[in-house]
């Protein structure tokens, strides 16, 4: 069959498929909804008609049922093409291109533990540093200072994602986690809803895309934190 002509060759049809996943990312990433591609198939045109040659089925996303009743304006449409444009030609295996294949696993996950462990590796793609060393503390304000704009609520998505973490290092060691059914289901749309939002700002930005897809994304992360270290002291007091 034909090859994709990159330096790991793949057939086109895996990269047709690959495509409708990214489609589906791309739609939840401008405005979750029960909209999406469930099935795809391949078919060749032979003998005056379409004979069927491939079948796939898309796993289906985990929708919150917050999400269900909402739909898709033709403006929403046409930003998630464009979102779409972007994931597709973005470098790979970069940090970006991480994030975004993590993002459509956690999105597939109806485990909400497993789903949301996927969904840290998201998180701290996207704003963990590249050395170890105060990992949380750096995250949640790297994270605050790039997805919000007052200093009040900074402090509140600062504040989150250090109680969002505490959670998901209950996960990863194996301790009992004590959030109860109805918290897990706030922990998760939050965090979700942080990612997505970040992802946003990211992929609607030719600039933070390409600082985010390369070894700028450290740096950059880090000159945010520097221009804001005023405000460090109003970010971690209570």
């Amino acid at each position: 069959e034909d090859k994709w002509p990159g330096p790991r060759p793949r057939r086109k049809l895996d990269l047709a498929f690959e495509r409708i996943h990214l489609a589906n990312v791309a739609l939840w990433i401008q405005k979750p909804t029960l909209a999406e591609v469930r099935f795809a198939t391949h078919a060749v045109y032979d003998g005056g008609q379409w004979v069927p040659k491939r079948f796939m089925d898309m796993k289906p996303f985990a929708i919150h049922d917050s999400d269900v009743d909402r739909f898709l304006a033709w403006s929403d449409f046409e930003a998630a093409k464009r979102i779409h444009e972007t994931i597709e030609n973005l470098k790979r295996p970069e940090t970006l291109w991480v994030a975004i294949r993590a993002l459509l696993r956690a999105l597939t996950e109806t485990e909400w533990q497993f789903r949301y462990l996927v969904a840290w590796m998201v998180l701290e793609a996207l704003f963990g540093p590249d050395e170890p060393g105060e990992t949380i503390f750096q995250l949640a304000y790297r994270g605050a200072m790039f997805r919000a704009d007052s200093p009040a609520e900074r402090k509140k998505v600062f504040m989150k994602i250090k109680d969002a973490y505490r959670v998901r290092s209950q996960i990863v060691h194996g301790r009992k986690v004590n959030v109860k059914s109805h918290e897990s289901i706030v922990y998760m749309k939050d965090t979700e809803e942080l990612i997505r939002r970040a992802l946003l700002k990211v992929l609607e930005s030719r600039d933070l895309t390409r600082v985010f897809s390369t070894a700028e994304r450290n740096g950059f992360l880090q000159t945010l934190s520097l221009s804001g270290s005023r405000e460090t002291n109003t970010l971690i007091s209570d």
